[in-house]
């Protein structure tokens, strides 16, 4: 081999050794973190803690705030004894049919009684009080409303 060509040679492989490291300074460079991202780790982390953090105070205050009411209410109900403020219990069937308080599937009947939603009107008739309640809540069974004396099931036009 001649000088001159293990010069060339020589140059070529400093060249390339060069240029090699060269290109793993810029990968380098281009992957590392930069402040606005190592910000925006901390912000999400501090989010996550504090999230955490507020779940856990609210299940520890929840369960301890039931603990001191049922206590104070054990030491009210001691201090009030048989002559404390009792709600007096709820009737039992009385007045239970008057108007609109009958159970779902039942309408007042002119009578004053509970019955059955007739079968296939999907809801009381329209001159019940139940009936005459849902008219007056649905905006679309208002426009047009029901003819004086319909006794039909009621009808909106809910789009």
């Amino acid at each position: 081999m001649t000088t001159s060509r293990a010069t060339a040679l020589g140059a070529l492989i400093v060249a390339a050794v060069v240029a090699a490291a060269f290109a793993g300074y810029e990968i380098g460079h281009s992957s590392r973190h930069t402040a606005a991202d190592a910000r925006s780790a901390r912000a999400a982390a501090e989010r996550s803690a504090f999230a955490s953090a507020r779940a856990d105070a609210y299940r520890h205050a929840r369960s301890s705030a039931y603990g001191r009411g049922f206590a104070d209410g054990t030491k009210q109900g001691g201090k009030d004894g048989a002559g404390g403020t009792q709600a007096p219990p709820p009737a039992k069937h009385a007045a239970r049919s008057a108007a609109g308080q009958c159970p779902n599937g039942q309408y007042t009947t002119s009578s004053g009684s509970c019955a059955p939603d007739p079968p296939g009107y999907g809801g009381p008739p329209a001159n019940s009080p139940e009936g005459k309640k849902i008219i007056q809540s649905d905006p679309g069974c208002q426009n047009p409303p029901p003819p004086p004396n319909y006794s039909g099931p009621v009808e909106c036009n809910n789009p």
